[in-house]
């Protein structure tokens, strides 16, 4: 019978997926055997699940859940929870998703021949926003796909997307040029739609980041950086006031004392 074995040595923890009967005992006299409260563990080492194929134990959490160490069709190995192997949620080590995400593009790109935009960076905008909210295993995840971040459904056809922000991003290139003329998020915490995206320069866009202090006043919500502009006082100063505990009125207001 098999079950999850633990072994305490030298302060050290060692998870073992051995074949135990009550007569194993540790060669080792200083090690203590103790077994997981009676949760047994089927060996699945070499069984194919989907894209997956199991290649040894890994470990087991405290509360008796193991882990397999696995390979994939596509050569990556991954750890992956034996339970959801047997229920069948995870069938490959992501590249299945990806693939299937990059599929969807390509029959997107199809659409070239009927607009003609193929190789224009209003092209580009789209094909990335796109991009970045539905393939999974790219370095941006966390900023988008994990934050819940989408493209509103009509916006996966590029000829809806054109038909809404086309205009708006020419009159845009026409004022600041085509290389100050970013797609923009008003609401960072939102996806992309009609009604939460503008076109606008890089520094509007950096000033955007949610990672800013934003700051209200009189009806008026800008970034520190931008309020400094807008009174003429310096960002270190407008900070350094807030953090001693001025009011926003005060802080934007007091001239800054020649030295």
């Amino acid at each position: 019978m098999y079950y999850n074995m633990k072994i305490s040595c030298y302060n050290k923890d060692y998870y073992l997926f051995e074949q135990v009967t009550k007569d194993t005992v540790c060669s080792n006299v200083l090690c203590f055997l103790f077994y997981m409260p009676s949760k047994k563990v089927k060996n699945i080492r070499g069984e194919q699940f989907g894209d997956l194929i199991v290649i040894e134990f890994s470990h087991c959490t405290d509360k008796g859940d193991a882990y397999w160490r696995c390979i994939c069709k596509c050569g990556n190995e991954k750890t992956i929870l034996g339970a959801a192997l047997r229920r069948k949620a995870t069938l490959s080590c992501g590249c299945f998703q990806k693939e299937k995400a990059k599929e969807h593009l390509r029959a997107l790109a199809k659409k070239r021949i009927t607009h003609g935009m193929g190789q224009t960076r209003f092209y580009n905008t789209w094909y990335h926003m796109v991009e970045r909210c539905t393939i999974r295993g790219r370095k941006d995840n966390k900023n988008y796909i994990d934050r819940g971040i989408t493209v509103e459904t009509q916006w996966l056809d590029f000829n809806c997307f054109m038909k809404d922000m086309y205009v708006p991003y020419l009159e845009h290139c026409k004022i600041y040029g085509e290389r100050e003329t970013e797609l923009d998020r008003i609401n960072n915490n939102a996806g992309y739609s009609r009604l939460n995206c503008r076109w606008a320069t890089k520094i509007q866009q950096a000033r955007n980041k949610r990672t800013n202090t934003f700051i209200e006043w009189q009806g008026e919500r800008y970034c520190i950086a931008e309020w400094s502009e807008r009174t003429g006082i310096c960002q270190y100063a407008i900070s350094k006031r807030l953090r001693r505990g001025w009011t926003v009125g005060k802080a934007l207001t007091t001239p800054v004392r020649a030295v």
